[in-house]
């Protein structure tokens, strides 16, 4: 993803994150299938970065980084027209952006982008988060944790904090990483 490629928030957030991976020196996820360890790992963090970010944004926060995972997530055809493979990716993606969120509200006062990036790969790494949604048992229904389900908490996104957060990250995207 370079740039030209961005229309919107989402696409904003994924930027970031796609650069953010590739700063840490792993490799370009592979676009296609079959996914790789690499692909997986990184879509681990992806989702938990985002979440990060967002969560410790100051007049962002937790609340609006649920907001956005659940929208996206609530909304994604994908992981409602596949069956229980759609519900388990699903889930995944959802406890690796409640992780996320976890991770912007402990970071340090005066912690980098790169070092958050560098704990959340770390933790993609060392399974703290959800690599293989269709074999960690974590996504199976039962075990999944009730009070991350989307469909549970279906306010909007607060639309004018969202678009603050969204206008800053499009003026910083070329600076994101000179800390």
């Amino acid at each position: 993803m370079d740039l030209t490629q961005i229309r919107g928030g989402r696409d904003v957030a994924e930027y970031l994150a796609h650069k953010a991976w590739l700063d840490l020196g792993n490799p370009a996820p592979n676009e296609g299938k079959p996914q790789n360890l690499n692909d997986l790992q990184y879509d681990a963090f992806r989702h938990a970065y985002q979440s990060a970010v967002i969560t410790r944004t100051p007049g962002l926060g937790e609340d609006v980084a649920r907001a956005a995972g659940d929208h996206i997530e609530r909304t994604n055809g994908n992981n409602w027209n596949r069956g229980e493979v759609g519900q388990r990716d699903m889930r995944g993606d959802l406890i690796n952006n409640a992780k996320g969120r976890e991770f912007g509200k402990n970071s340090p006062e005066g912690e980098t982008n790169r070092q958050l990036a560098e704990r959340i790969a770390e933790a993609a790494k060392n399974g703290d988060l959800i690599i293989d949604k269709q074999t960690d048992p974590r996504t199976l229904p039962e075990k999944f944790p009730r009070d991350l389900d989307p469909t549970k908490r279906l306010e909007d996104i607060p639309s004018d904090r969202l678009d603050r957060f969204l206008d800053q990250l499009k003026k910083d995207i070329q600076d994101a990483w000179k800390d």
